[in-house]
């Protein structure tokens, strides 16, 4: 099976703008795919992703890179200006039961 992330960007995608989202990943791990290098003008930040593991098992695919871990893909996406103000939160077993 091939998964994809919570958030996927296409082919020649231009000028979207991603920011104020809650995004939570679930068993894939994946929070955005996007497997092609040529879309350009795409505005991350001030996002707060979630997860039911540690950061660092967290997944992020950005123009054909695989970053493994929130450190290692906002570190990444900086290089572009994105991602700056950008948080990620492992999500507590009890908020879980919350939710249901």
């Amino acid at each position: 099976d091939q998964e994809s992330g919570q958030i996927e960007i296409h082919y020649d995608t231009r000028n979207n703008v991603i920011t104020n989202n809650q995004i939570y990943a679930s068993n894939s791990r994946i929070f955005i795919s996007n497997s092609f290098n040529k879309n350009t003008g795409n505005k991350l930040d001030y996002n707060h992703y979630y997860g039911e593991f540690d950061q660092s098992n967290g997944l992020w695919q950005w123009k054909r890179k695989t970053y493994k871990g929130f450190t290692s893909y906002q570190a990444g996406m900086n290089q572009e200006g994105n991602e700056q103000h950008s948080v990620f939160s492992k999500l507590s077993p009890s908020f879980k039961l919350i939710l249901k």
